[in-house]
């Protein structure tokens, strides 16, 4: 279990570049977040879009598409979380 942990807190620190205080590597990986952001904002609307036309002609989605809107929930948790942690830090060290 502590193998796990270690591996989730490795995940987390890479993922938050929580070793990288370099300018040049975090402002374009707070773009990067950004445009993933927006990109996730778009399969959400995608989504609510197919569950409308879904809703409207009377016809129940398959498990595929409650499965790629559980991951993209989770996606986009991931990314906002990991966004608002980098800004903290920016702005802790700056």
């Amino acid at each position: 279990m502590k193998k796990l942990s270690r591996l989730g807190e490795l995940w987390w620190q890479g993922l938050t570049l929580e070793q990288m205080p370099h300018k040049a590597i975090v402002r374009p990986y707070l773009v990067f977040l950004i445009v993933a952001l927006l990109f996730e904002l778009f399969l959400a609307i995608l989504v609510l879009v197919a569950c409308f036309i879904f809703y409207t002609n009377h016809y129940w989605p398959s498990a595929p598409l409650f499965l790629g809107a559980a991951v993209l929930a989770l996606l986009r948790g991931i990314t906002i979380s990991s966004f608002i942690s980098i800004i903290q830090r920016k702005t802790e060290n700056y």
